[in-house]
């Protein structure tokens, strides 16, 4: 019988402690997390593992170079897990380096109500992997966020109240900049939306992906990054929200092209935008709830992948972020059999938006 709700872990200290913690915690998580996709991306991919080696080492350099703590955080959980530091960085970059299409995930942000959340869908199974991890600092800070084992972070918020989602773009580009997956940890690392704009400022290029960032102050940015290019999208009906493909006006048509899943489930949000003038915890909860139009619903049932033979996805979890109460409250696997599981970050204590 698997378990209703994702493990929850603390590494607590300095970059390399919480590294070891890390790996020593969830080294068999780690293997496992590395053997699916070995198994299911990268044996298919044309590189050959020289080429994954030399491409997870340019990663390390560009991580190093931005924030010499994360290599050492990676470094240190590769260690714990007795794996090859190369594979932990090739996790970290696996979008990046794999430039695989597929649509995943709906991002929902009501910015005056400081309320932030999506579905994340991928392969079927990895529910089963995934875990919430809450880092302590050593100043004090404290971070929540959902991940895949062997990845610094996804999707999460910080005890300052920012939060970060984050959708997969299709748009081809080359390996440069820092991946999204450290991008989002750095996010995380961040006081304010302001903040994290000159994070993001110094993080380059080379990656196709949208960021959905908000914090308690209301402030909100939701931001494509194309390949060699970024750009920053408005608001729809006093909400953001965001699929699988870019919606910046003038984005370059290729990275605009709109399969029938990501397509479905904007007009869908948006339609329910359209319906519903309330920008509440529980307006933004239906939203992601929805499960109108079977397989290219918002919160979608396993289903055969267009792109991936012989695969399944669908929305692995749902999370809501309610940033004025430090919350985050987290259902695994698709549909509603589940239940919402609340976790909470030391901070003001206020009314429920």
């Amino acid at each position: 019988m698997t378990a209703q709700r994702f493990p929850h872990f603390t590494f607590a200290g300095d970059a390399r402690s919480r590294g070891l913690a890390y790996g020593r915690a969830l080294g068999e998580r780690i293997h496992a997390t590395f053997a699916v996709y070995n198994e299911r991306l990268f044996a298919k991919s044309h590189l050959d593992e020289r080429e994954f080696m030399a491409r997870a080492e340019r990663v390390r350099s560009i991580v190093t170079e931005f924030n010499g703590e994360f290599a050492a955080e990676l470094d240190a959980i590769a260690e714990a897990a007795a794996m090859p530091r190369w594979q932990i960085y090739l996790l970290n970059a696996r979008t990046e380096i794999l430039n695989a299409g597929v649509g995943e995930c709906t991002a929902l942000c009501f910015p005056q109500a400081a309320l932030l959340g999506q579905t994340w869908d991928w392969f079927d199974g990895f529910e089963e992997l995934t875990v919430l991890v809450t880092y302590e600092r050593p100043d004090g800070s404290r971070i929540l966020a959902f991940t895949e084992p062997g990845m610094l972070a996804k999707i999460g918020f910080n005890s300052a109240g920012v939060g970060v989602c984050l959708n997969f773009l299709d748009h081809r580009h080359v390996l440069d900049g820092l991946p999204v997956h450290l991008l989002s940890r750095a996010i995380l690392e961040c006081t304010s939306v302001d903040d994290a704009r000159r994070s993001i400022e110094r993080a380059g290029f080379g990656k196709s992906s949208h960021f959905l960032i908000a914090d308690a102050t209301h402030s909100a940015l939701s931001i494509e990054f194309m390949g060699a290019s970024a750009a920053t999208v408005d608001p729809y009906r006093g909400a953001y929200v965001h699929t699988n493909h870019c919606i910046f006006p003038e984005a370059p048509a290729d990275a605009t092209e709109e399969t029938s899943s990501t397509a479905r489930r904007l007009a869908r949000a948006r339609a329910l935008l359209e319906s519903d003038d309330e920008r509440t915890f529980i307006a933004l909860k239906r939203i992601l709830d929805d499960e109108h139009g079977g397989d290219l619903a918002i919160n979608n049932p396993f289903h055969p992948s267009a792109n991936f033979p012989n695969e399944r996805i669908g929305s692995c979890g749902t999370f809501i972020m309610d940033l004025k109460r430090r919350e985050m409250h987290v259902r695994k696997g698709p549909g509603q059999t589940n239940p919402f599981a609340a976790y909470a970050l030391d901070g003001p204590k206020e009314a429920a938006a």
